[in-house]
């Protein structure tokens, strides 16, 4: 290295050390009293051109603040290429890392300032080459490079998380991309390519990422960065945000869109770490080095509500804050169009994720009140299932294709074999009506063995077999055709449970050969998630049997695993019912 350093760049070294680097090799040179960069990168064409752009742009900054400065060969070029590699080398610009400040808040209203003069600086540089630079798996406007290394991820729990933020920027980010300030940008302003001294932020380095590209991504990587060294992330941004706008004012625009961006960025981090560490495993340890407060802060991110991070952000800046809609007016107009009998909360939802509910205030809410969502709001999974079969066809089960019969062989897989036949209908409340017209079509009767608190559905005859309806205050009361069985405590004994049964048969005996079906929920929902006491279902079904009746099991709350043991709940029962309904997280 020292023969290629002198007939390159006529320097005799004294002292040569690596340092870290990502993708190229970088080593400190000394000679005397002054200090250098080299860089040593794989040859490639379009590398070289844009190293040749970055050199360039290096060279223009290079009177406006302390950057480094590019040396030139002693064939007067930035870059030189011999043996298949490509070397530079760069003057070293003295300073402590921003690192090394371990959370100290004094120094970011420096940092907002720096980045803004920077951008002030180069306003009107214009390079035609990197408009060419498409493929930088950096360069936030082009994410989707990044995103297809989200599957390298290790686990299904990261990989949702990537996907989701991966959808949403496409969502809210990609189609106001051409309305965005743009300009040359540094591309990478993390913590460990900042200089300071002195209290403040001195300089930027490693311009490897520069392109053209929109404005305010600069920043949002930026304090994506600072997110993820701050204990309070949102102080810390705003601190950030604040100052740079006092001295390169933002647009409202780019605030709506700076919470997706720092997702986004996180994306790159992760998903290109993934993706280096299976190519290069020698390396893992600094190619992830900020993995680790990565994962903690994406998770993080979906508890964040956007709408709530957007205000913050404007009122760092001293925007006005958008109007919020009057919750009651709204109730109010919901009135006049939906009926009263429909119960709703006061909270005026704008969107959700996973767990979390986004109040239009800014608020984010835990949601414990749906009973629909299996994987959670906005699972990516279920909403690219959704997208692309919409992309293709809609349709009912009149037709044949491929994903009807592949869907009803899927969920019969999950079940014992004598169960063997799917019907699809449109809810869980369809479904129990027309499990109890199969039922009475092929006993030929009519009368319902239902259980206490039981509930079914809100159709007309999911009513009159749902006691936690029928028999409310406001209900229709019992029907002559239903008979009901006593909600039993699961903590009860087997010989108590065998004298609720011994009960029940004599009351059976007044409808001898008269019943049509028994049915069920696995687990009593609406009565307070009660699990029914072991052997109880196996005895009951087994009365029911014997007098010719059919036996079905309310799975629409409790089934695909919901339970955690089994896949449904009536296999913590020991039972295989006749009929099962199905719903809900069905389809999420």
């Amino acid at each position: 290295m020292e023969q290629l350093l002198s007939r390159l760049f006529g320097i005799k070294a004294d002292k040569i050390t690596a340092l870290d680097g990502y993708e190229n090799k970088n080593y400190l040179v000394e000679s005397g009293t002054q200090k250098w960069v080299f860089k040593d990168y794989p040859f490639d064409q379009s590398l070289l051109m844009f190293l040749q752009s970055e050199s360039e742009f290096i060279g223009f900054l290079s009177d406006k603040g302390e950057y480094p400065k590019m040396c030139l060969s002693v064939n007067g070029i930035y870059c030189e290429v011999e043996n298949d590699r490509i070397y530079r080398l760069l003057t070293y610009v003295e300073g402590d890392l921003f690192v090394s400040i371990n959370g100290d808040h004094s120094y970011l209203e420096s940092l907002g300032e720096k980045i803004a003069q920077i951008h002030i600086q180069s306003k009107g540089y214009f390079d035609p080459k990197l408009l060419a630079r498409t493929d930088n798996h950096w360069d936030i406007q082009y994410l989707e490079t990044s995103a297809r290394y989200i599957n390298d991820c290790e686990t299904a729990h990261q990989r949702k998380f990537l996907k989701y933020f991966y959808q949403q920027y496409q969502q809210k980010v990609v189609p106001i991309i051409p309305s965005l300030r743009k300009s040359v940008i540094h591309g990478d302003i993390n913590e460990h390519n900042i200089l300071i001294e002195k209290g403040g932020v001195k300089s930027f380095f490693d311009f490897g990422d520069i392109g053209y590209g929109p404005l305010i991504n600069d920043l949002a990587i930026a304090v994506t960065y600072i997110g993820l060294n701050y204990e309070n992330r949102i102080n810390a941004i705003s601190e950030v945000v604040q100052a740079y706008h006092k001295i390169h004012p933002l647009l409202e625009i780019e605030l709506d869109i700076l919470y997706n961006l720092i997702s986004a960025r996180l994306i790159q981090s992760l998903a290109n770490a993934a993706h280096s560490s299976k190519l290069q495993p020698e390396n893992k340890a600094y190619i992830t080095v900020n993995s680790e407060s990565a994962w903690l802060m994406i998770e993080e991110w979906t508890s964040i509500n956007p709408i709530g991070f957007r205000n913050e952000m404007y009122i760092a800046c001293g925007f006005d804050l958008p109007e919020v809609k009057d919750v009651e007016l709204e109730l109010k107009r919901r009135e006049a169009s939906i009926s009263k009998a429909l119960s709703v909360s006061d909270l005026a939802i704008e969107s959700a994720a996973f767990q979390y509910m986004y109040a239009i205030d800014g608020k984010t809410y835990l949601d414990l009140r749906n009973n629909i969502p299996h994987v959670g709001h906005c699972h990516p999974e279920v909403v690219e299932a959704n997208v692309k079969q919409q992309y293709r066809l809609n349709t009912n089960t009149r037709y044949v294709y491929d994903e009807l019969s592949d869907y009803a062989e899927n969920l019969l897989s999950h079940f014992p074999e004598e169960l063997d036949k799917v019907f699809f209908v449109n809810s869980g409340s369809a479904a129990g009506d027309l499990a109890l017209r199969i039922a009475q079509t092929v006993t030929g009767e009519g009368t319902v063995v239902a259980l206490e608190q039981g509930y079914h559905g809100n159709t007309q005859i999911g009513i009159e077999i749902s006691d936690y309806k029928f028999n409310n205050p406001k209900g229709i009361g019992q029907k002559n055709h239903i008979l009901k069985i006593p909600l039993p405590d699961s903590n009860i004994s087997i010989n108590s449970t065998r004298d609720l049964i011994t009960g029940f048969d004599n009351h059976l005996e007044l409808y001898k050969n008269e019943i049509s079906l028994f049915i069920s929920e696995t687990i009593l929902g609406c009565a307070g998630q009660v699990s029914l006491p072991d052997n109880f279902l196996k005895n009951i079904y087994t009365k029911i049997r014997n007098q010719g009746g059919v036996c079905i099991a309310d799975e629409v709350q409790t089934g695909f695993g919901r339970t955690g043991d089994n896949f449904w709940a009536f296999e913590d029962q020991g039972v295989v019912p006749d009929i099962i309904v199905l719903g809900k997280s069905m389809a999420n």
